[in-house]
């Protein structure tokens, strides 16, 4: 039985990370300054919007978590860049879910979401190939 080599992917993995937050700042930025949410806001019940993101939140940090606890055992490379990925794919869900909650006209949804982005990209970095581990 042959295996099939896997591609190793890490060399445009800082390009999807770039991509990730590029797409967060830009998409709060065009409503927050292009649309004027502030000046305009929807009006949503606030609590719900409260138990929302904390819904979403807890889900991104089980999922570092898990991820993260998944990494210090003996896996494959591909499978490594993969759950890293799924990670800050997740942590990109929280944080574009508080550009949407940014239409109420507050604007901690989105920075909380950036921030829960950035956390998850220094909790789980890039993975070092063996020669750079050297």
């Amino acid at each position: 039985m042959s295996t099939t080599p896997q591609p190793d992917f890490r060399a445009i993995m800082p390009f999807i990370r770039l991509g990730m937050l590029l797409t967060v700042v830009a998409a709060g930025g065009f409503l927050w300054y292009g649309i004027g949410v502030a000046d305009n806001p929807l009006d949503f019940d606030r609590q719900t919007l409260n138990l929302v993101f904390l819904f979403a939140f807890t889900v991104a940090a089980f999922v570092v978590m898990r991820v993260r606890r998944q990494l210090e055992g003996d896996l494959v490379m591909h499978k490594k860049n993969l759950l890293i990925l799924l990670a800050w794919s997740v942590a990109e869900g929280v944080a574009l879910l508080g550009v949407v909650l940014m239409l109420t006209g507050d604007a901690s949804f989105f920075v909380a979401g950036l921030i829960v982005l950035l956390m998850t990209f220094g909790v789980l970095p890039i993975p070092a190939t063996a020669e750079e581990e050297r």
